[in-house]
């Protein structure tokens, strides 16, 4: 917390009130965007990805950051 204040240049205080502001809304956003895929769909997204992107084993992708997930 103080780094991220000090970063900032703001008081911890106020760097702990814009840190809550941040994860409230992430977190209302969550349900919206947030997606825990099944076996059959994880296997069409792996798919997907490798004949688009050429990326095998790849089924999830987050702010265009390719992320490896075992299917098993």
């Amino acid at each position: 917390m103080d780094s991220a204040a000090s970063t900032m240049g703001i008081s911890r205080s106020r760097a702990v009130v814009y840190i809550n502001d941040c994860m409230e809304g992430l977190s209302s956003m969550a349900a919206l965007y947030v997606v825990i895929s099944n076996t059959d769909e994880a296997k069409a997204v792996e798919e997907g990805f490798q004949l688009v992107a050429g990326f095998p084993g790849v089924v999830e992708d987050v702010d265009e950051t390719l992320i490896a997930k075992p299917l098993s």
